[in-house]
């Protein structure tokens, strides 16, 4: 499976943990409600604790499990560039609409089984019509509502700052600042500036999104982080945990020009333009930690990210699109396949010793 997959998968997973949560608390509500008697009061469907407790709790799991399909692979995309109030609000309706059939499903479902009668028999449309008219169904549908608004809007959340650093602020990570090793590779457009005066504004941002949501998919692939966008660049990190690692920027960078190939007629009719960029790597450690007060935001700051950046600006001067520094080769050549080529050194300012780099 491929971590584009797996990223999606887990995107669906806290779905089905809301609704399994739910479905326990329901159950141990509802058996502290009516769990002296032997039938629903309004309904007179029987109550078993066992059977109507764990039939609650799969019926909420399913349910999670399938809002949760439907949010990453259909709603997000329908709802994509949609403003976030509207987007919030379209999807909270649908998913209240769909609580109402599924507890109706599951409820004439349920109703059938313990009577042992046909799903559509009089019986059982009957208790269903007395289950739509009690105030518990109400109840229970106001309760799932509001507990899988709060799913879209973590969900949103989540997408907006991205899925690492949101659990980062959620588990406290960078709570107290701590350094790390990590890889950045700063990618920037060619000729974005003239671009932008030929297109115009509107039509530029436009070709800007869609070169990022093209890329997105090589960067998750890799296991890399979208750090910063800073106009037409982008800028993406990788943590090191182990030596395999080191491969993964290489194998991001030739998996864009992929995918910017793939795609060249596409951006060629929509913009007349496609897409060139340059980047530059370097590797090093980097204080991580969480900063701000109106505006709290996960930041790194060393200067491999300056490096970095200077490595990626003169990728012009060498004719090349990729310029590498020699700490990074020295790594990448170990475990990697790729051939490097020494193209020349960059003089850093306050550094005494100029700086090796390499293009693959």
């Amino acid at each position: 499976m491929t971590k584009f997959n797996k990223r999606k998968i887990l995107q669906i997973v806290p779905f089905g943990i809301i609704g399994l949560a739910f479905g326990i608390l329901y159950a141990v509500i509802e058996f502290g409600l009516v769990g002296h008697l032997d039938h629903y009061p309004r309904t007179g469907n029987p109550y078993y604790p066992v059977w109507n407790s764990l039939s609650t709790i799969l019926q909420a799991l399913v349910m999670g499990a399938l809002f949760g399909v439907t949010e990453v692979f259909v709603l997000d995309k329908f709802f994509t560039g949609k403003r976030f109030a509207l987007k919030f609000l379209m999807k909270s309706i649908i998913y209240f609409v769909a609580i109402g059939v599924c507890l109706a499903g599951f409820s004439a479902i349920s109703s059938s089984i313990v009577n042992h009668e046909g799903l559509f028999s009089p019986g059982v449309v009957h208790r269903l019509e007395l289950f739509f008219i009690d105030t518990s169904f109400w109840t229970i549908m106001l309760f799932i509502g509001m507990i899988f608004s709060l799913a879209i809007l973590i969900t949103e959340m989540s997408q907006h700052l991205g899925h690492g650093v949101f659990l980062d602020f959620l588990l406290g990570k960078y709570h107290i600042p701590r350094e790390e090793e990590r890889i950045f590779m700063f990618l920037d457009i060619k000729g974005s500036t003239t671009l932008a005066e030929v297109l115009g504004h509107v039509p530029y941002f436009k070709f800007l999104n869609q070169y990022y949501v093209d890329i997105s998919k090589a960067i998750i692939e890799t296991g890399g982080e979208i750090y910063q966008y800073v106009g037409d660049e982008v800028v993406i990190t990788w943590s090191i945990r182990n030596k395999m690692i080191y491969d993964r920027c290489i194998t991001c960078f030739f998996g864009i020009k992929a995918i910017i190939k793939s795609r060249a007629a596409s951006y060629k009719k929509e913009y007349g333009y496609v897409p060139e960029f340059k980047a530059g790597l370097h590797v090093g450690k980097v204080t991580t930690g969480r900063i701000g007060m109106l505006k709290k935001e996960i930041v790194f700051t060393g200067d491999v990210l300056n490096t970095a950046s200077r490595i990626q600006s003169i990728c012009n001067q060498h004719h090349v699109d990729n310029l590498i520094s020699e700490p990074l080769v020295r790594q990448l050549a170990k475990n990697s396949a790729y051939h490097f080529k020494a193209v020349g050194d960059i003089q850093l300012r306050g550094k005494a010793e100029p700086l090796k780099l390499y293009t693959v």
